[in-house]
């Protein structure tokens, strides 16, 4: 699963890493990009993961943003009891929790946005 997870990632990066460039400036942590945002379905398929995966981010100074493509992994990627982290780029991962986790009766919905800072685990 960890190949698959990495495989995944490297696809995501080279897919997004163009938009990211003109997209980072104008965006919002709590918006979701515009071009996806006309798109019903799109609208639908987000509404229906609300609360069931979170945008990690470690660099405070960035904007994460959400794509089309990472909702459509969402899904894909969830499994029934093992929390998948898959990285979109070097500052963010898509944490996804498992089906039985989130179809826990005590299962709190996650905000769409979380700070994370790195731990710097070397002694200085």
């Amino acid at each position: 699963m960890k190949i698959i997870t990495t495989l995944i990632s490297l696809f995501m990066l080279n897919a997004i890493q163009a938009q990211v460039k003109e997209r980072v400036e104008n965006s919002s942590l709590n918006n979701v990009d515009p071009d996806y945002t006309a798109n019903v379905q799109f609208k639908e398929k987000l509404a229906s993961l609300e609360g069931t995966f979170q945008i990690q981010y470690s660099n405070n100074t960035i904007k994460p943003l959400l794509y089309k493509e990472t909702v459509t992994l969402i899904n894909i990627l969830r499994e029934d009891t093992t929390d998948i982290y898959f990285d979109q780029c070097e500052f963010v991962k898509i944490y996804i929790p498992s089906n039985e986790k989130i179809s826990a009766v005590d299962f709190i919905p996650l905000e769409r946005e979380k700070y994370v800072p790195v731990v710097n685990s070397s002694n200085e």
